[in-house]
């Protein structure tokens, strides 16, 4: 399954915290696009600190509660303090990695978006289509994932151009030997005929 994340940071070194949680990332889940970052205002609360986020998409097998999971140690890992205040409400967090979406190329229903809806995880991101910081990043990595398609599927066809014409290549070659083969077992004919008149 291909996993569409988002990653932000509002304290400290931004462009650090961004760089460790995807290097962390990348060793959990290995090959992986990043998009641009983009700058803005604190969500759902008030702060004179402004947020960097940017969007990173990886491969999985792994369930997505699982892959929640697994982010949530990364979070953790770099920073243990909470992303809420006593009361509840939302804090400044050195980084925050949440799961935009999910989808699944492989799906026989057709149904490629992966939908969850549980306490603990809702997918895709209940926020995605309203939040610019997420939604400009999951644009960008749609937009990376259609390119690479494009261009594997070009490279699918040169591949399979070149088959063709290689076999083709070879069927003449194959003409061209039986050809030859059958001009030589005429000239041994005819001189084999040549030489029952000389006798």
């Amino acid at each position: 399954m291909i996993y569409y994340l988002n990653i932000g940071s509002n304290l400290g070194n931004r462009n650090l915290n961004l760089s460790r949680a995807a290097a962390a990332i990348e060793r959990e889940f290995g090959y992986f696009e990043l998009s641009k970052h983009i700058e803005s205002e604190p969500w759902g609360f008030e702060s004179k600190n402004r947020f960097l986020n940017i969007g990173m998409m990886v491969h999985s097998d792994r369930e997505p509660i699982d892959v929640l999971h697994t982010l949530q140690a990364i979070e953790r890992k770099i920073s243990p303090k909470s992303h809420r205040n006593p009361d509840g409400s939302y804090a400044d967090r050195m980084v925050d990695i949440d799961i935009m979406a999910v989808e699944n190329p492989d799906a026989t229903d057709g149904r490629f978006t992966v939908t969850v809806n549980t306490p603990e995880l809702t997918l895709p991101h209940p926020g995605l289509k309203d939040r610019p910081f997420f939604m400009t990043p999951f644009q960008e990595l749609l937009e990376i994932r259609q390119t690479k398609l494009a261009k594997d599927l070009e490279e699918s066809e040169k591949s399979g151009e070149s088959g063709e014409s290689e076999s083709s290549e070879n069927s003449d070659n194959s003409e061209n030997s039986e050809n030859s083969e059958k001009s030589e077992n005429s000239e041994k004919s005819d001189i084999s005929d040549n030489s029952d008149k000389i006798n």
